[in-house]
């Protein structure tokens, strides 16, 4: 008969975690240069600070960064605690205004980026304290020893704190996921150096966008990039008056509120250049189409469309949809540690969907409006007519030659095996037409309609009159003809005319 063991130990283990084990596990969160700074610039929000110092400097290996800010400081023992590791539940209630999210940004932030990470503190009533992680210390020690001092050397970096009575300077050194190991020689140097700028660059653009609203407004803060201030961008083009908005809604969830509202910007052709480069943005027209989430003002989650099944689609390229959330609703929308991704509650997919549906058919209607918005021709010369016909299927669309295009119709005036030759042609064009290509090569490049005729159109103006008089009109049946086309359409009849006629050899 089979025994059975029974074991006499009772009560507990401790298993505290591998100090170097865990810091390097820690590292592996997957940061972006500009996700972590945007991590400890959200510290410095909800410290209260007006101005936020962003300091990059380039020396190879050698290289560091800092974050200085005027908030309200830290005592030695709030630093202490703000340096160890979860310091504070992301189940505990937060107030409003606090960015934070799990207690541990300021370190996976930073270890993100850099072996040694050094804090400088100071309170309004000037007294100063600073500690420093070297995780090279904790690898050789195996021990969470948290570090009283700078290193050796690097006091000279942390001298930003004698701009300010009070506040906290953040210092990344030995910034080996940042640079890297940097092979001998001067090409690899310089290709380091390049990538380093790159990403400082696109660090601008991040907290331009992701603290905009901080960067407006009445009691607005300001944060500089070495030296120059950032300029707010905001993808919903809030201060524009040519946007159209949808009605505001509102969800109620565990006690807090969440707004929605679907924006639709204006339709390229009424802006200038430089309205549409605002307008598109730094990742372009595409990328800011969909859903833009707000925690607290913060922007967490900046396009797409968030798993509901709708797909980026160049044709809705002007629809943006605005979600402002509270931080209590952190655990019902899956905020990461990152607070880079969000996941919508079941509850509110439905009505997100609908909203999101709504915003993209206003943003079409956009584009189908001002396709009939062209100059009116002569009376009774008919609808303005396209060389192309474009009909819905499904979810796509079909493009078709206008076999009833005058060009067209003049163009198979011949022999039969002309004509067959002009029909094999265009069967051939249609067949071919790269739309996906175009759309993948070209996803943000959207063109204003012609205001006025460039020289290439007056010119191409000239041969299609000649080619339909050729075909048997006479030039004023050619000019009406040449009006209902497009683009030429864009203008009234007298105004072709007097073009035609200035640029007549």
């Amino acid at each position: 008969m089979a025994s059975t063991v029974v074991s006499a130990e009772t009560g507990h283990d401790l298993a505290p975690p591998s100090a170097a084990a865990m810091i390097e596990a820690m590292r592996a969160l997957g940061y972006s240069l500009r996700a972590a700074v945007a991590d400890i610039v959200d510290n410095s929000i909800s410290a209260g600070a007006s101005r936020i110092w962003v300091t990059t400097h380039w020396n190879g290996e050698a290289s560091w960064l800092s974050i200085l800010d005027d908030g309200r400081g830290m005592t030695r023992e709030e630093l202490v605690n703000a340096m160890r590791p979860g310091s504070l539940s992301p189940l505990a209630p937060r107030a409003r205004g606090d960015l934070g999210r799990f207690g541990m940004g300021l370190k996976t932030a930073s270890f993100s980026q850099c072996r040694r990470l050094t804090v400088a503190t100071r309170t309004a009533d000037g007294f100063t304290s600073v500690r420093r992680w070297d995780l090279d210390h904790v690898a050789q020690t195996g021990e969470w020893q948290l570090l009283r001092q700078e290193a050796p050397g690097s006091t000279p970096l942390l001298a930003g704190m004698e701009n300010v009575t009070h506040g906290t300077l953040v210092l990344w050194e030995v910034p080996d996921r940042l640079v890297g190991t940097i092979a001998p020689g001067e090409a690899a140097m310089k290709r380091a150096r390049r990538q380093f700028y790159e990403q400082v660059e696109r660090l601008e653009h991040h907290l331009a966008t992701t603290f905009h609203r901080f960067l407006r407004g009445p009691g607005r803060q300001t944060i500089t990039l070495n030296g120059n201030d950032i300029q707010a961008w905001d993808p919903l083009l809030g201060d524009w008056d040519l946007i159209s908005q949808l009605p505001e809604e509102r969800f109620h969830m565990d006690g807090q509120t969440i707004q929605v509202q679907g924006t639709v910007l204006p339709h390229p052709s009424l802006m200038g250049a430089e309205q549409q480069q605002e307008a598109a943005g730094p990742g372009g027209w595409n990328r800011q189409q969909g859903f833009h989430v707000y925690r607290d003002g913060r922007l967490l989650s900046a396009g797409g469309w968030l798993g509901l099944g709708l797909e980026q689609d160049d044709r809705y390229r002007l629809a943006r949809v605005r979600i402002d959330i509270p931080s209590a609703l952190d655990h019902r929308w899956n905020v990461d540690i990152r607070k880079s991704r969000v996941t919508i509650p079941p509850a509110l997919r439905d009505d997100l969907r609908r909203i999101a549906r709504m915003t993209r058919d206003h943003a079409l209607s956009v584009y189908h409006q001002r396709a009939h918005n062209r100059a009116p021709a002569a009376p009774g010369a008919g609808e303005p007519m396209s060389l192309w016909r474009i009909t819905p299927v499904g979810q796509r669309y079909s493009y078709r030659i206008n076999r009833d295009h005058p060009l067209v119709q003049a163009a198979r005036q011949g022999t039969p095996e002309q004509q067959r030759a002009v029909d094999a042609l265009l069967d051939l064009t249609v067949r071919t037409l790269p739309v996906e290509r175009i759309w993948m090569t070209a996803p943000d490049s959207v063109e204003a309609a012609p205001q006025q005729l460039t020289p290439e159109d007056i010119e191409l103006a000239l041969q299609i009159r000649d080619t339909l008089v050729t075909g048997g009109l006479d030039p004023g049946q050619a000019l009406l003809r040449l009006c209902l086309m497009e683009p030429f359409c864009a203008l009234s009849q007298t105004e072709l005319e007097a073009l035609l006629r200035r640029d007549d050899p």
